[in-house]
């Protein structure tokens, strides 16, 4: 039975009862309670409540629990688990599960989930009692579900801060909406504390709704409690408009108003009110304003992070105008400056002993006048702190509110002292040049950083990402099984280290990809674009190894996405949205992408050759296939004169394509070109 039809088959019936709060729950539709007694086949029906698609298959669910044992054990579980389900299902009456072949199917409509009747009541102005009352709801989702499987807890922990961010966002909506009474905004900050305990704008809030009823002492504890938590946590202070309103409410000077004033936003919308488009801001090149004898990689790691931090919100878009994100992309500048932009951030630095001088500055490029400036005097042990103090003033001059919480969980700040901070700027320089005795160097600088801080997670997932990468970027060099072995467990413990950063679920679904673990890696490829939906770089190579697992449609909507973010038609983007194009059978954008791209890899004029063959455009795919081949020829790693054949060779194992017709496609359009394929 086909898919869609199987689903057309599932009856709706009454719906019945998902609770994910606190654990799980299942209840059927006249009250009583349904008991699922394997806590995996719980799992497997909470995934799939909570999963993007309606289906889901069998192998990227044994992959999610049975993640370290052999395929024909996992599946054999897997089996086993499933029968116990729909035995259960079938004996309490719920037809919404169906379990075909090689997939599972959850009608949507059979169920209500707890998780989506709080969302919903948001959207209505209301806010459950649940937020208000307890722990903060998103950690208290499938509680005890964690130490399931590895693969499982950290999608659970992705799960968590989608819906930290969902509920956050419909609360900051409810509380800045002036149609709504007093009592419901001021119910919707109480949760927001609850959820985020660093929400100043909410605490401000709550204390001028008690200043306003006169409840003095009730807006000084609420003070107190941000101070404390800000001192305890971060040790840090309260900022200067918090502290300016507590001042007033202590002195008398305090202004009753009828309404409590929603911060604006630059377009002067309420937050709360849809904007036509986010603001624009663009990141130049930092620049040297004095004497420099240091190695640069210290300032463009610093700015390299900086960016990966301020990428990560919702809040804006980033246009990189100067060096990308991946040092390999030198002619991003021109497309960047094509790009219209609202504000401009710009670095300057010196140095001084042991010190570094940088100034920063945010300009409105629309008024051409400059909105915020701060010098900064750091040392290895105060970057982390000054990229903090940089995303806030950032949010602070563009009247964006941001939670110090939510700042330490963005700029992804780990336990780790400055030596080991600056040797894997250092690793990170070193393998971005992209020649094989520096990568070599960056390998030893990793390894030497995990052996000496076992829980920096960003350490494991860079080394994974040259041994991934490294038969792609130097050609002669063929893919290795023990390397890809490797890289896999490296991946896996950087994700177990820090699942809520994208790029080390971005590594581990690369890595799964390497190793023909297709369904695991379209899991990880799903979280690390969920974890990350502004950043371009995530999006393209999330769309890229989507096209190379199997799911077409997928990989050219978030391809779709990518061009809706920051800069995402920089040279290097365009280089792999000639491979998704390729994979998905537009031959035509495929060739455009691939010359827009200007050959940043090598191994792109090869996707165009072969669509040029594919349009039957014979003479240009001929002359491509030519310039793909020379170009590799004075790359080569292998032989000092590789053939032909060597060379088609090399490139036809490069690619983790799972499906055989895909790779065909190629190996023929470039055959048709004159390469001669095996």
């Amino acid at each position: 039975m086909g898919t869609l039809a199987s689903i057309q088959k599932i009856a709706d019936g009454e719906r019945w009862t998902v609770r994910l709060i606190d654990g799980f729950a299942l209840q059927g539709a006249n009250g009583e309670q349904i008991s699922i007694k394997n806590r995996k086949a719980r799992g497997i029906f909470a995934y799939l409540v909570l999963g993007q698609n309606q289906i889901e298959s069998r192998e990227r669910i044994a992959g999610l629990l049975w993640g370290e044992r052999e395929e024909d054990r996992a599946r054999a579980s897997l089996r086993q688990c499933l029968k116990q389900l729909r035995d259960q299902c079938d004996r309490a009456g719920f037809d919404g599960l169906q379990i075909e072949r090689q997939e599972v199917l959850l009608n949507r409509n059979s169920f209500h989930l707890d998780l989506n009747s709080i969302a919903n009541d948001l959207k209505q102005g209301r806010v459950s009692d649940i937020l208000t009352n307890g722990p903060s709801i998103p950690e208290r989702i499938l509680y005890g579900y964690e130490a399931l499987d590895e693969s499982f807890g950290a999608w659970i922990h992705v799960v968590r801060q989608h819906w930290h961010d969902r509920l956050n966002s419909g609360l900051q909506t409810i509380m800045k909406n002036q149609d709504f009474s007093a009592s419901q905004t001021a119910q919707a900050a109480e949760a927001l504390v609850r959820i985020d305990p660093t929400h100043e704008e909410a605490y401000r809030h709550l204390i001028r709704y008690y200043a306003n009823m006169g409840n003095v002492q009730a807006a000084l504890k609420q003070y107190k409690t941000l101070w404390d938590h800000l001192d305890i946590e971060y040790d840090m202070e309260p900022d200067s408009e918090t502290i300016d309103l507590i001042g007033e409410v202590k002195s008398g000077t305090y202004v009753i108003s009828n309404h409590i004033v929603a911060t604006a936003t630059p377009s002067g919308k309420s937050l709360g009110t849809p904007k036509e488009r986010l603001p624009v801001i663009g990141i130049r090149n930092f620049v040297a304003a004095g004497p420099w004898r240091r190695d640069k990689f210290l300032i463009d790691g610093f700015r390299r992070e900086m960016v990966a931090a301020l990428i990560r919100f919702r809040e804006w878009s980033i246009v990189e105008q100067g060096q990308s994100l991946n040092d390999f992309d030198p002619s991003a500048d021109d497309i960047a400056s094509q790009i219209a932009t609202d504000y401009s951030l710009e670095g300057s630095y010196l140095e001084d002993g042991d010190s570094v001088h940088m100034v920063i500055t945010l300009k409105d490029t629309g008024h051409s006048r400059y909105v915020w400036s701060e010098r900064l005097d750091l040392t290895q042990e105060s970057w982390f702190k000054a990229q903090r103090l940089i995303v806030r003033r950032v949010a602070i001059s563009l009247n964006v509110y941001l939670s110090v919480d939510r700042m330490q969980r963005t700029t992804g700040q780990f336990a780790v002292s400055s030596d080991i901070y600056g040797r894997w700027l250092l690793g990170q320089e070193l393998s971005y040049r992209w020649r094989l005795e520096d990568e070599e160097k960056a390998e030893d600088i990793f390894r030497s950083i995990i052996d000496d801080s076992p829980q920096y997670a960003t350490a494991y997932s860079s080394l994974a990402q040259i041994m991934n990468s490294r038969h792609h970027i130097h050609p002669g060099t063929f893919r290795s099984d023990e390397q890809h072995i490797e890289a896999l467990e490296l991946a896996k413990k950087a994700v177990r280290n820090d699942p809520l950063d994208s790029r080390t679920q971005l590594s581990l679904a690369w890595s799964y990809a390497m190793n023909a673990s297709y369904d695991k890696a379209i899991l990880n490829y799903r979280l690390a674009g969920q974890l990350n939906e502004n950043d371009p770089w995530t999006l393209v190579s999330s769309a890229l190894g989507l096209a190379y697992c199997g799911q077409p449609d997928e990989a050219a909507s978030l391809n779709a996405q990518a061009l809706s973010v920051g800069l995402s038609s920089s040279p290097l983007h365009l280089a792999y949205r000639a491979g998704i194009h390729f994979i998905c059978g537009d031959y035509t954008a495929c060739i455009e992408a691939a010359s827009q791209s200007k050959d940043t890899i090598g191994y792109v004029s090869a996707w165009k050759s072969a669509a040029l063959s594919h349009l039957k455009r014979r003479n240009q795919a001929r002359a491509e296939a030519q310039k793909f081949l020379a170009v590799t020829r004075g790359n080569w790693r292998g032989s000092s004169n590789p053939s032909d054949a060597e060379i088609a060779k090399w490139l036809l194992h490069c690619f983790p394509i799972r499906d055989q017709k895909v790779w065909k496609r190629l190996r023929d359009g470039l055959a048709l070109a004159g390469v001669p394929v095996e």
